[in-house]
């Protein structure tokens, strides 16, 4: 999704600035088009940088959800499972 956004984010800037650059082969309504496209492109690209990239909250949330496990306890619980003859399946 974000390869997405990139290669679409890079279409309407070359597209825009091609018709921007270009005014006297368009026609009005075209070239204010491209202006308003290559204004919102780049507000888009401000606010979610600053919504994502910026924000010091974001990264804190992204944390894993599970805890490490380590080699004894998963012994000792497989051990255990299996004397009291569940046959290796953890509870």
């Amino acid at each position: 999704m974000g390869y997405s956004a990139v290669v679409l984010f890079i279409a309407v800037m070359v597209v825009a600035s091609y018709i921007l650059f270009n005014t006297s082969d368009f026609p009005a309504s075209v070239v204010k088009s491209a202006g308003a496209a290559f204004f919102a492109d780049v507000l888009g690209m401000l606010i979610g940088v600053w919504k994502i990239a910026l924000n010091a909250g974001f990264l804190a949330k992204a944390a894993p959800v599970t805890g490490i496990i380590s080699h004894r306890s998963a012994q000792h619980r497989s051990s255990v499972n299996l004397s009291k003859g569940h046959g290796g399946k953890r509870t």
